[in-house]
């Protein structure tokens, strides 16, 4: 499609800082309705609204380290979800055992449902199974699917490990089948991005591309509301 025909509309609130991506991703799956879908598409399961839990940690660190969204499923899984944009971050297998810590620390304090438990008791804590699971919309070259592994960080074999699951938007994902909101926002990254290799400024390319979708039923309901 070619936006040079197209006209601006006012979209200034999705816009005005460099990591709209994140706004975005966060402010679109935080919804029970469309979390649900997106865990349902990546652990391939049949969750209702009513069977998770945000558990979100607004902040993990002082230095600006933040995860995008967590949920607990009823059957007590720890679904860690990350929304990453330029190249992958190796090291984000041991981002995210930072980020888990502390919300193992919430868990036992009474975060998530008010139960509270005891370190030194003698009865084994039923902790959260967690998946860890990266979103990129980077580079069209890298792999579609990949996995990160905590274990390549170490300089010898070592009783600890992290698995991360990283999907790259870019590419044909049996999940965005099984997600049309995860689709539609890939598609709206997919044309910011061509109006930005057309020559655009940051901001006239989301606006470009915000019309777009709105004309072409593209989020629509999301983009009309924001």
């Amino acid at each position: 499609m070619d936006f040079q025909d197209l006209d601006t509309p006012n979209t200034d609130g999705i816009i005005g800082n460099r990591s709209y991506q994140d706004s975005v991703f966060r402010d679109l799956f935080k919804e029970p309705k469309r979390a649900v879908e997106l865990i349902n598409a990546l652990c391939d399961t049949h969750y209702s609204e009513h069977d998770i839990l945000d558990v979100t940690l607004k902040q993990v660190m002082s230095r600006g380290m933040y995860n995008d969204l967590a949920f607990l499923t009823k059957d007590n899984k720890l679904i860690v979800l990350i929304e990453h944009q330029a190249s992958l971050n190796p090291n984000m297998p041991f981002r995210l055992l930072l980020y888990v810590a502390k919300e193992y620390e919430k868990f036992i304090t009474g975060g998530f449902d008010g139960t509270r438990y005891n370190l030194y008791s003698e009865r084994l804590i039923p902790l959260p199974k967690p998946e860890f699971f990266v979103l990129y919309t980077g580079s069209k070259e890298m792999p579609a699917t990949q996995i990160l592994k905590l274990s390549d960080s170490f300089f010898s074999k070592a009783p600890l490990e992290l698995k991360v699951m990283c999907y790259n938007l870019n590419k044909e994902l049996d999940i965005k089948t099984k997600s049309d909101t995860l689709n539609n926002y890939s598609h709206l990254i997919a044309l910011i991005k061509q109006a930005l290799k057309q020559g655009h400024e940051l901001k006239d390319a989301i606006k470009l591309a915000v019309e777009f979708c709105i004309s072409n039923q593209i989020l629509n309901d999301y983009l009309l509301k924001n």
